[in-house]
């Protein structure tokens, strides 16, 4: 038996994100449609019913109106990792797309380490498979597997360090590529209505206030 107690850093890294993300689509009018299921039980069974493997995101998300079972995949799964390794948060995001078989559009892994300065952000979707060249093979362009199609870094601006004044003004923080944008159609599973509906965005701006009420609710 294995027991995880998460820790305030690790919940802080999700939730913070997810709120973004939640805070925009209620500016949209789709708070009732942006359903949080949590960090729900996933199962997976073989043909006989059996339990073989379990999945429980930090954050998942779905659209009431087109997941409507209790039991249907999300759309959207966040994980987050503090003591976790980078590897075993990217197994996570395979085990999420194998098992929905495609069910599951997005995931996003949010990491840190306890004597990191920054975080990183990684979004995962099912991709067409590349042959080692880096071209799409008329084969390989049938089959779908999971790949990182962007990266986020949130970091402190050079100088700031926990001693620092302005350590927990978003100011002091540097955001390499973003923004952060989640596809309205992977996430609601149908195409934006205009001129309100469209992508969910995390901009540079709210990236930099989500990092630096991340590390003040550390301290």
């Amino acid at each position: 038996m294995v027991i995880t107690i998460p820790t305030s850093e690790h919940e802080g890294l999700h939730r913070g994100l997810d709120l973004c993300f939640y805070d925009d689509a209620v500016s949209m009018g789709l708070r009732r449609e942006f359903v949080c299921v949590g960090s729900t039980t996933f199962m997976d069974r073989d043909a006989n019913g059996n339990i073989t493997s379990e999945g429980e995101g930090d954050s998942c998300r779905k659209p009431k109106s087109m997941r409507t079972n209790k039991d249907q995949y999300p759309t959207l799964v966040i994980e987050a990792g503090w003591s976790q390794t980078p590897q075993s948060l990217r197994e996570k995001a395979r085990w999420w797309f194998d098992k929905s078989n495609g069910d599951v559009k997005i995931v996003l892994l949010v990491k840190m380490s306890p004597r990191s300065n920054h975080i990183r952000l990684e979004k995962w979707k099912l991709a067409p498979a590349t042959s080692r060249e880096g071209a799409t093979t008329t084969r390989a362009a049938a089959t779908m597997t999971p790949r990182c199609v962007h990266v986020v870094e949130i970091a402190r601006a050079a100088g700031i360090d926990d001693a620092h004044p302005n350590r927990f003004d978003p100011a002091s923080y540097v955001v390499t590529g973003g923004p952060l944008q989640l596809e309205f159609i992977d996430i609601f599973l149908r195409q934006p209505i205009p001129p309100g509906e469209r992508d969910l965005i995390i901009g540079n701006t709210t990236l930099q206030e989500y990092a630096a009420d991340f590390w003040e609710s550390m301290h």
